[in-house]
């Protein structure tokens, strides 16, 4: 199966720019030029673990006059001593941050992946050691790292690669965020007609979108560390296995539904709530306004929760301000609407607050009885 990754460079021709850089590794510009390019590639972020390495062996190596003798005043041995053992103490400590590794000792990890044992011990040297190594050993140390990199990722990298082009991503939001909303407005409809679980609902069309929730979930993300790479995969709960959803009641599939559309409010604010008022003016604009807020109550809230109601109540009088708009006076009747939900909310919260301080007054008087 193809792995799919999110990469810092714009396509694999710029990839393949730092590659034939890094094979002139006798000409100090171009290998100054590659690690510029790397080093760009490590601020926009999804770098690769091997990439950011090879800059960080490939920087002080540019400052080393024994790799570059016009750089003969450039940098203090010592320094490039630090520097080089600074380096190789974090590559060779990625190994034991790999969770599946972790039954093995460092020196079988490297051994496993094909690293020089002694490139280990160097580390252990660095890392315990009552001084670093000497600059000779440092250098051969990260020269042959260098040379592990190049064989193991940047080679295989090069006829591994292809340039992957993904579809608009605002339109794919817009499109698993309207099917959601359009998966709740039914779910409603089939509540009302007292049917009980998803598997019961009579009609196919509704039922096939349903049972498609799980691909409508919003691109959460989480990390498999790898002996040198970072792999990307959609997290997925076996919730929204469609032969667990049949099994499920309408009322727990709905609430099954807000969840998913929530991390659309936190993560991608304008865009949801647009669409979302687009929803609440279209839906039901011949049922009777108690009918729709207690359809909608859940979203309100949850929109509220993430502090995202503002931006709501515009767009509402945005419509409402809009004499030219067919939904001029639906919106109103929204605008009046939330406008007093907030006022109340506000006056129940005025009245804990009351009520609490008032506990507290409590309390302070009877610690003087």
């Amino acid at each position: 199966m193809t792995k799919v990754r999110r990469v810092p460079w714009k396509n694999r021709f710029e990839w393949l720019e730092v590659y034939n850089m890094l094979q002139n590794s006798n000409d100090l510009a171009e290998t100054e030029k590659a690690a510029q390019h790397m080093e760009l590639w490590i601020e926009r972020g999804h770098c690769p673990p091997a990439v950011e390495y090879t800059c960080r062996f490939i920087k002080p190596i540019c400052r080393d006059p024994y790799f570059f003798s016009s750089q003969s005043n450039s940098e203090s041995g010592t320094n490039l001593q630090v520097q080089y053992a600074t380096s190789i103490l974090r590559f060779i400590n990625i190994l034991g941050e790999v969770e599946s590794e972790k039954s093995l000792s460092l020196n079988a990890r490297a051994l496993k992946i094909g690293l020089p044992e002694w490139v280990v011990n160097t580390r252990h040297q660095i890392s315990h050691g009552s001084c670093l190594p000497s600059l000779d050993l440092l250098r051969i140390s990260v020269d042959s790292l260098l040379k592990w990199l190049k064989v193991n990722y940047w080679e295989v990298e090069k006829h591994a690669m292809k340039d992957l082009i993904l579809p608009d991503t605002a339109f794919l939001f817009k499109d698993k965020f309207s099917q959601l909303l359009d998966i709740y407005v039914h779910l409603h409809e089939v509540s009302s007609k007292n049917t009980k679980l998803v598997g019961a609902i009579n009609s196919q069309d509704i039922k096939e979108k349903v049972l498609k929730l799980g691909q409508l979930q919003y691109q959460l993300f989480r990390q498999e560390i790898r002996t040198w790479e970072t792999t990307v995969m959609p997290s997925v709960s076996s919730v929204y296995e469609p032969t667990q959803l049949v099994k499920i009641t309408i009322l727990t599939t709905i609430q099954l539904v807000v969840r998913t559309i929530k991390p659309y409010f936190e993560h991608e604010t304008a865009n949801a709530t647009e669409i979302f008022v687009c929803f609440l003016l279209q839906d039901g604009v011949d049922e009777d306004i108690d009918t729709r807020i207690k359809r909608w109550q859940p979203l309100l809230a949850a929109l509220h929760a993430k502090g995202r109601f503002p931006i709501l109540l515009n767009r509402m009088v945005d419509y409402a301000c809009n004499e030219q708009s067919e939904y001029h006076k639906h919106a109103a009747g929204w605008t009046i609407l939330l406008l007093k939900s907030l006022l109340k909310r506000y006056k129940a919260q005025k009245n804990l607050t009351s009520y609490h301080a008032i506990v507290f007054h409590l309390q302070n008087e009877s610690s003087y009885i």
